[in-house]
């Protein structure tokens, strides 16, 4: 039979662990429907273009502060450049910047100028993907 003090640490240990375990990840969210909804999402042939490329703002004939958001390659358009906010990165290259895009659309009020879409908000689906999508385009060019 153990001594009480290899009891008393077997104890420990267990009620540790237990711990540990409920205290982890294992949880649940809330509401996984948007989190779901964006996998679906396509960022680039979808959400840009109607949300964000409706006529007058960032479509590609007339964009709205010279940003293009609809034409074929907005990434490379994004990625590193500047934007007309004190020059920030529309997508910053390292993770742990910040990126004015997402601010612009995260934000009630960003930096510079007003909240995106214009006049309303992403649904919470659209913001998921598309932080994802920018997470994206950093790790490709990580990789590059």
């Amino acid at each position: 039979m153990p001594s009480r003090p290899e009891r008393a640490r077997h104890l420990l240990l267990a009620a540790l662990v237990g711990v540990a375990c409920n205290s982890g990840c294992g949880g649940r969210i809330a509401d996984p429907a948007p989190f779901f909804a964006a996998q679906e999402l396509d960022v680039e042939g979808e959400l840009l273009p109607t949300a964000c490329g409706a006529a007058p703002c960032h479509d590609a004939d007339q964009p709205s502060s010279g940003l293009d958001l609809v034409s074929p390659g907005v990434a490379a358009r994004l990625l590193g450049v500047a934007s007309t906010c004190g020059g920030r990165a529309l997508i910053e290259a390292a993770p742990r910047q910040g990126s004015y895009l997402l601010e612009k659309v995260e934000t009630s009020t960003p930096a510079c100028g007003a909240r995106m879409p214009f006049g309303g908000v992403l649904a919470d689906a659209e913001l998921v993907a598309l932080q994802a999508w920018v997470a994206g385009v950093r790790t490709a060019t990580v990789g590059e």
